[in-house]
């Protein structure tokens, strides 16, 4: 294994970056890895970049590739590589209003499907009619201009295609309080509704390549973007709104947030007909999107609750929920509690943990398991020992990496506090498996003290 990480401020806005990383063989991570993580990764980054940035504009210049990883059992098609890729993006403010472009040229190359080369144009205003603490309302314009240019491995006959499309879009939201007391101490209750808008016209894009684009994942955040795609391989027709509401309770002292509702849908005049080619990954053509409801709050100073769920009214059923629990009663004690279900592909319990055992031990671990495959997707064990000056760390793990093997790890790992770490790292398996986990010679001595009595 090999890799080469490097930033560089060369000066004068400009910067330089590498990530390289390569493998011996397929099967690397799946026999070696030290994660859950570190095992799914299917394509390892190989990339050098270029950037300069001034004032009002920025820019960058990438030259990328990816190893790709192949699992007998579930083979992946390759990404392409970008031989290379140019950005541009700017910004002004002019007489109130804000002006922007963003432009992009990317030269794509694969060994079986079709190479070519793309050039992205997109121009843009946005004009605050209303810009208030309390209320907002902000109308976007802009125009969208995508031109390729095809090479090798092209089944079609024709080489080159252009697709211009205006995009407009309006947002606005409106902030309420009331103060209130409750068991002696006051509060701020936020209403927060927003309103979103946009209008894209429709276009066929079927005979388009896909370079690098794919359904963008059904969130609150991608609920209020101009396109249901990420990439700019395609461009979703739309003429829909999006309604959402927020509430807050908020400590009216400190300001911290004690609990935050949130509901979102959206809503089609026109049934969406730009699709992707892969059907796993095609856009739902119905005019009503999945309802999100979201809670996540501080229920007392040691208790922390968040849950999502997706529910598809079209089909009355809960495409996904999930609920996660967190009890922290001092720093270094922590219980995570969490359930997660997806469709009819995910069916999972979390529990993880770190916590004092006597003395100067600390116990941590996680138990991932799948009720669907009926097995353990992670389990995690171990002890730590902290001493005033050094840590001792013994950590077992055992991951599922392919489709019928597993993979397990032993760390034992000596550190010397702010010198030297001896053996084998586990911590970025213990802040990845134990939500929360805080290393032990970072408590504050006096709590290290308390744990001794």
């Amino acid at each position: 294994h090999s890799s080469l990480r490097h930033t560089q401020n060369l000066g004068w806005g400009v910067g330089a970056a590498i990530n390289y990383n390569a493998v011996s063989d397929d099967a690397y991570y799946r026999d070696m890895a030290g994660s859950l993580n570190d095992a799914a990764q299917k394509n390892l980054l190989q990339e050098g970049v270029l950037t300069y940035g001034d004032t009002w504009w920025s820019s960058s210049l990438r030259v990328q590739r990816y190893q790709t990883l192949q699992d007998p059992d579930a083979p992946v098609l390759p990404p392409y590589q970008r031989l290379p890729q140019l950005n541009l993006a700017a910004h002004q403010v002019a007489a109130g209003a804000n002006l922007a472009m963003s432009a992009e040229y990317v030269d794509f190359s694969h060994p079986t499907s079709v190479n070519g080369n793309r050039v992205v144009l997109y121009p843009s205003v946005s004009y605050p009619l209303i810009r208030d603490p309390a209320y907002y309302v902000t109308p976007k314009l802009g125009v969208h201009n995508t031109q390729y240019t095809l090479g090798v491995n092209n089944p079609g006959a024709q080489q080159n295609y252009e697709r211009t499309l205006p995009i407009f879009s309006l947002d606005s939201g409106l902030t309420l309080e009331r103060e209130f007391n409750m068991a002696s101490t006051d509060y701020v209750q936020t209403l927060e509704p927003r309103a979103y808008y946009v209008y894209v016209p429709y276009e066929k894009q079927d005979m388009l390549p896909n370079f690098d684009t794919a359904q963008a994942p059904f969130s609150f955040t991608q609920m209020f973007m101009e396109n249901r795609f990420f990439g700019n391989d395609r461009i979703g027709d739309a003429n829909q709104v999006t309604l959402a509401l927020t509430s807050r309770l908020l400590e009216a002292d400190s300001g911290s947030e004690r609990l935050r509702v949130t509901l979102g849908e959206r809503f089609s005049m026109e049934t969406p007909r730009v699709t992707l080619v892969t059907p796993t990954t095609a856009t739902p053509v119905t005019n009503k999107s999945d309802i999100l409801l979201g809670v996540a709050g501080k229920v007392t100073r040691t208790l922390a609750l968040d849950g999502l769920l997706q529910y598809n009214p079209n089909e009355s059923r809960n495409e996904m929920y999930s609920f996660t629990g967190r009890y922290t009663p001092e720093a270094g004690k922590v219980f995570n509690l969490g359930y997660r279900m997806t469709g009819d592909t995910m069916r999972q319990i979390d529990m993880s943990a770190q916590w004092l055992l006597w003395g100067r031990w600390h116990a941590v671990g996680r138990y991932n398991y799948s009720l669907l495959d009926q097995r353990a997707v992670e389990v995690l064990a171990g002890l730590e020992y902290n001493q005033d000056c050094w840590v001792v760390r013994l950590v077992g793990q055992q991951f599922a990496t392919a489709t019928r093997e597993t993979s397990t790890g032993i760390f034992v790992q000596l550190e010397l506090n702010e010198l030297i770490r001896v053996g084998p790292d586990p911590l970025q398996a213990l802040r990845l498996s134990v939500p929360g986990y805080t290393k032990l010679n970072e408590l504050p001595r006096e709590q290290t003290a308390q744990g001794l009595r």
